[in-house]
């Protein structure tokens, strides 16, 4: 048995527009983010919780700091 089974990862470079982007369309979509960013990295991303709030109430953020 494999415990990642049907699970999807992804990255994408943040930096770039279409990573925003992309960032954002997950968002809207994802039960569960887990980010690794330094502190305030988020906040420089436009990725605040208020935002990501505002994306998916029922996201779950997972912050590895």
């Amino acid at each position: 048995m494999s415990p990642n089974r049907n699970k999807q990862s992804s990255s994408l470079a943040i930096a770039s527009q279409e990573g925003e982007e992309g960032v954002r369309a997950m968002a809207g979509e994802c039960e569960i983010r887990v980010e690794n960013f330094k502190v305030g990295g988020v906040a420089k991303q436009d990725l605040d919780p208020a935002r990501r709030k505002s994306l998916n109430p029922g996201l779950t953020t997972v912050s590895l700091t």
